[in-house]
């Protein structure tokens, strides 16, 4: 079970419903009224306890805002609705869907079974759709229940769809003796690169350090250098649409800069599936200073087509170079041992 939890509050009612992404099943509701803030966030912590979900969503315009930051300071993380008449729309037209195609289910229980019976849709003058319910009656059941399968329909999306903690770790010394590299991304004046460290013991490779700028190519050659100017770059000239003589010659140029360059091909439906296999079998770790990494591995996702949307997507790019091109690690040379002294008396012929 891989649950969501929404909470919505509308009307001086507070819904907390957590769904089922794989089976699309409500498995839990709360609806409270005029409830202290500090005890729904006792209550909503209690069921993050229970149920574990991958996501929390919140309703930043009414009860979001007060939970959403004590919730942050107790050491969850929320993900904010922001409830608009179009944000709405398209959370209630994609739920209205998914019961025309049997996706979702949910309990029998007369207060949500009458909400969305008398939900309704009101054609503005404009030609837009406000959604809600009747005057005089409740929609926050119908609203909490939009919110999670809105969360669920992203979560069906997401490339890497496992939580951060199935693969961060807590920073850490990485030994010597670990072969190291990077993977490069070039793009529009932006550098990128993920680095990483495999563990020879259990294969496990460690991303433990990442960059991205906006900036000429002496500054991101600079800072890459900074980490290890011995450590090999992965990078695949002709990403991001290049041709391989522009990508060949950027290549140069950057190694002209003092970077250790290596060409590889960075597929991407095989690169992403190489990443996603060590991910799901604990053979891909993330340090938990890589914010930029994780927050775009959260957003990287498939459209409608099944295709990867290519947006925020440059330090993924980066980490599919260094899985191409895992077979061009290297171990940190060992420094040059000093000449043995010379005995007394005797002198070196290059004195």
């Amino acid at each position: 079970m891989a649950p969501s939890l929404a909470a919505a509050n509308t009307n001086d009612f507070t819904v907390f419903m957590v769904l089922d992404i794989d089976e699309g099943a409500v498995v839990a509701t709360e609806r409270s009224n005029r409830v202290d803030y500090v005890i729904q966030c006792a209550r909503l912590k209690t069921l993050t306890e229970r149920w574990q979900p991958q996501q929390v969503i919140a309703e930043q315009n009414s009860i979001g805002q007060p939970i959403i930051e004590q919730l942050t300071r107790d050491g969850l993380r929320i993900d904010s609705f922001t409830t608009t008449n179009a944000s709405k729309a398209q959370a209630i037209e994609s739920l209205a869907l998914a019961f025309e195609r049997g996706e979702i289910r949910i309990p029998n229980d007369p207060v949500l079974i009458g909400e969305l019976l008398a939900y309704q849709a009101e054609r503005l003058p404009s030609g837009l759709t406000r959604y809600g319910a009747r005057s005089g009656q409740h929609d926050d059941t119908v609203m909490a229940l939009a919110m999670a399968w809105s969360a669920v329909s992203r979560q069906k999306q997401l490339v890497y769809s496992l939580p951060d903690s199935a693969i961060v770790v807590d920073d850490f010394r990485i030994p010597e003796h670990w072969p190291r590299a990077y993977g490069l991304d070039l793009r529009w004046g932006i550098g990128s690169a993920v680095w990483g460290a495999l563990d020879p013991e259990t294969d496990t490779l460690y991303l433990y350090a990442e960059y991205s700028d906006e900036a000429e190519s002496a500054v991101h050659a600079a800072a890459i250098r900074a980490r290890g100017d011995w450590m090999p770059g992965l990078v695949d000239p002709q990403a991001n649409g290049r041709n391989p003589v522009d990508g060949r010659r950027l290549m140069q140029m950057y190694r002209q800069r003092g970077l250790n360059l290596q060409c590889i091909s960075n597929s991407l439906e095989s690169g992403v599936m190489s990443l996603r296999e060590r991910m799901h079998t604990g053979h891909l770790k993330v340090s938990a200073s890589l914010s930029g990494f994780l927050e775009q591995r959260r957003l990287y996702r498939r459209d409608e087509k099944g295709q990867i949307v290519d947006e925020h997507n440059n330090m993924m790019d980066a980490a599919r170079c260094l899985i191409g091109g895992l077979a061009g690690l290297r171990r940190k040379p060992s420094p040059s041992a000093p000449p043995p002294p010379l005995p007394t008396g005797e002198r070196s012929w290059m004195s």
